[in-house]
């Protein structure tokens, strides 16, 4: 077996300060990405929210247009308004569905950041 010298000895201090900084390096960028990635989940999850309470009003605004005390005829013939209710209803639902799918997007991306932990932000 060969006996190291000195100069092996520091190189190979050298060699493994230099890969340990490399990786606090690879960490440290890491996490800041994910800090990046919670923080846009954040602002995802409030304009759901936002989305969700539009979604809720049109509802209620159709809801409101079947109301027997709207003047929905005029001579007989159904108003321009009461053709539109199926296509604002189509438009409501097909929202609500595409909010489904953003929000089942964002629970597998926190599945895949976090595992079966929730996210710090939402843990209580």
């Amino acid at each position: 077996m060969a006996e190291l010298n000195y100069g092996d000895v520091q190189r190979a201090v050298q060699d493994a300060t230099r890969n340990l900084r490399d990786l606090m390096g690879r960490i440290v960028s890491r996490a800041d990405r994910l800090n990046g990635i919670e923080q846009q989940l954040a602002i995802i999850r409030g304009e759901i929210e936002d989305v969700r309470g539009q979604i809720g009003a049109l509802s209620r605004n159709v809801g409101a247009m079947h109301m027997p005390s709207y003047p929905w005829q005029h001579g007989g013939e159904a108003s321009g308004h009461l053709a539109k209710i199926p296509q604002l209803c189509h438009e409501v639902t097909a929202l609500d569905r595409r909010l489904q799918v953003i929000e089942r997007y964002l629970a597998v991306i926190s599945e895949y950041l976090y595992g079966s932990q929730k996210p710090p932000s939402e843990e209580s």
